[in-house]
């Protein structure tokens, strides 16, 4: 796997090719932020998500990686950065939630440490969240 680059398109997604994504993306609200994964140069991975200041969570709104790059770990690495964003938050102590699609996706989830609140709400606990950084980011996260 080779190694992953961030970089936030929030107010540049005209700057994005997203031919070969199935979601549109688009900010609906101005807490939203996207985040593409980048692995030489190609935006392979987006996620959109939101801070909820109030409950002290990130809530992924959409998390999608293109057909040819799934399976390798991307999904997870997208995941990871929510995450370490939710850490950075003072009081989220990495609380991530999201609604699945009911396609089966959400073992994918549950593979990587979610609780089911509902059969689709997934809750990503702190150390759910610390497992994932740890796992699929370079140095636990820590970029140099």
């Amino acid at each position: 796997m080779k190694a992953p680059a961030f970089k936030e398109f929030t107010n540049q997604l005209d700057t994005v090719t997203t031919d070969g994504f199935i979601f549109e993306w688009q900010v609906n609200d101005p807490r939203e932020r996207i985040v593409g994964l980048l692995i030489d140069g190609k935006v392979v991975g987006l996620v959109k998500f939101s801070r909820e200041f109030s409950s002290r969570y990130n809530r992924i709104e959409s998390i999608e990686v293109m057909k040819e790059y799934q399976g390798q770990g991307y999904g997870a690495m997208l995941m990871a950065f929510v995450m370490m964003d939710s850490f950075s938050n003072d009081g989220f102590e990495g609380f991530v939630a999201l609604t699945s699609k009911s396609d089966g996706t959400e073992n994918f989830y549950l593979h990587l440490g979610a609780k089911q609140r509902t059969k689709q709400l997934m809750i990503f606990d702190t150390e759910a969240s610390q497992y994932v950084v740890s796992k699929y980011l370079p140095n636990g996260g820590i970029f140099k």
